[in-house]
């Protein structure tokens, strides 16, 4: 399957498909180490007492910023009357992919917008041996294998927005999906999600939140309680760095 819209620093490489799903995610060494096996990392949004997931149901309209590598995403849905405004970078100088994401109610009316994440890791490329667990000190999803660790968090400028989450086995003969039964630890063939809410008070108002995922090792591991407010700050960082070069 083609991949679109690629964001690396060198180091992480992360790769969509044409429906805006991640679908790679290499690192350290890009193209030995893929930590999905190209399966999707689904993204969701739940409306009015229905769920989307992407797919055919959304008009995608998937480009970068001009001489960047921070994506600029647009994602519309008639029958959601909604529209959502993204961008992707993976920092210039730290192993960090950021998603900022505005969704922007078409119907004029006050509405409560849930996004949902979905994380398919096969770390090291093989699909065994996975840990995925909430972490309540850091409001975050974290997966790890031997030596590679991955954080998985949504947030604003202020404050961590999961109210959900679920770490568990997938779907399979005699076994339900994870987020069906809401674990807090999963180990082997797992996935796992979880899930900010935005609630809009007035008509045509906007919403906006980061997803942050990033590397986590002992060295590194002070990164964390940094990360929340900086999430606009990597995407310009970024940016202004790719001009540079330029």
């Amino acid at each position: 399957m083609p991949r679109d819209i690629p964001v690396s620093n060198g180091n992480l490489l992360v790769n969509f498909d044409a429906s805006y799903r991640i679908r790679d995610i290499f690192f350290p060494w890009i193209g030995l180490e893929n930590h999905t096996r190209g399966n999707e990392f689904r993204f969701g949004i739940w409306v009015d007492g229905r769920i989307s997931w992407m797919g055919p149901e959304w008009e995608t309209d998937l480009r970068y910023r001009d001489d960047t590598l921070v994506t600029q995403v647009t994602l519309r849905s008639s029958a959601l009357a909604l529209e959502l405004r993204c961008q992707d970078t993976v920092d210039c100088h730290l192993d960090v992919y950021v998603r900022r994401i505005e969704v922007i109610d078409l119907q004029g009316r006050a509405r409560e917008v849930k996004l949902f994440f979905n994380q398919d890791f096969n770390l090291y490329g093989n699909e065994i041996g996975d840990t995925a667990y909430y972490d309540p000190h850091t409001g975050s999803v974290i997966h790890y294998e031997r030596n590679r660790y991955f954080l998985v968090n949504c947030r604003n400028s202020k404050e961590s927005l999961v109210d959900y989450f679920s770490c568990g086995v997938k779907e399979g003969p005699g076994r339900q999906p994870s987020w069906k039964e809401g674990r807090r630890i999963g180990h082997g063939l797992l996935l796992a999600g979880c899930r900010p809410v935005l609630r809009r008070s007035g008509p045509h108002q906007r919403g906006r939140l980061r997803e942050d995922t990033l590397r986590v090792d002992p060295p590194n591991g002070g990164l964390l309680a940094g990360m929340g407010p900086k999430g606009t700050a990597i995407l310009r960082r970024s940016a202004e760095f790719c001009c540079g070069r330029l």
